[in-house]
């Protein structure tokens, strides 16, 4: 069976209340595309805990997000020349939210009250906080599950492939990317499973696409 770093336990529990909260503030002001793709990304954080029994010791984090995470700017940086777009991977952002609807709930008047004093919008705070739990999902199924299940029957490289295609086209269809966003997601999905494969840290993946995700929201606000 394979073993996980006890801070990726430690990311995926934390992934959990987090999304349990911004799955309930979706509910309680009706944010559509936040209630749907948070279910899914609570399914996929369940993905990787059926195929472990231990935890090992964390492996050099830090220096595998300080090479990684330039990597995939870099890559953005690239095809946002030809795409005018940096949501080479799509990035879950909520554009709506109800002051109205918000006062009516005391955790969406603390969500917006914490928002106000780290002086940004209560959509923003909310769009940072449900990318924490959606790239620790994301990277949970494409690459923790699907690498460690597959490797054994397709081998290294073939699995490699087909996990990041498998990541560029679902995140085409549920992020409505353009055409070329199947390619960017694709390449995208390539660095960070080389990147698996490399350092055999899943926190190091998790907080590379965290990370480029939060970059990309900081920046389109």
């Amino acid at each position: 069976m394979q073993e996980m770093e006890k801070s990726y336990v430690y990311l995926i529990a934390v992934s959990f209340m987090i999304l349990l909260v911004c799955l309930l503030a979706g509910f309680y002001l009706d944010i559509t595309n936040l209630k749907s793709i948070g279910v899914i990304y609570g399914f996929l954080l369940l993905t990787p805990l059926f195929m472990t029994e231990k935890t090992e010791t964390d492996k050099n984090i830090l220096m595998g997000v300080a090479v990684g995470l330039p990597i995939i700017i870099v890559v953005a940086m690239i095809t946002s020349l030809m795409t005018r777009n940096l949501q080479i991977m799509g990035v879950l952002q909520i554009t709506e939210w109800s002051t109205e609807e918000a006062a009516k709930y005391p955790l969406t008047l603390k969500l917006g009250a914490l928002a106000f004093t780290l002086g940004l919008s209560p959509n923003t705070l909310l769009s940072l906080l449900v990318n924490i739990p959606g790239p620790v999902a994301e990277e949970s199924f494409f690459r923790v599950f699907l690498i460690n299940m597959l490797t054994p029957i397709m081998g290294k490289w073939k699995t490699l492939i087909a996990q990041a295609i498998s990541f560029g086209v679902v995140h085409f269809l549920a992020y409505n990317l353009a055409t070329s966003g199947i390619i960017t997601a694709t390449v995208c999905g390539l660095i960070l499973g080389l990147m698996y494969l490399k350092t055999g840290s899943e926190t190091t993946i998790c907080l590379t696409h965290m990370l480029f995700n939060w970059i990309v929201i900081l920046l389109s606000g």
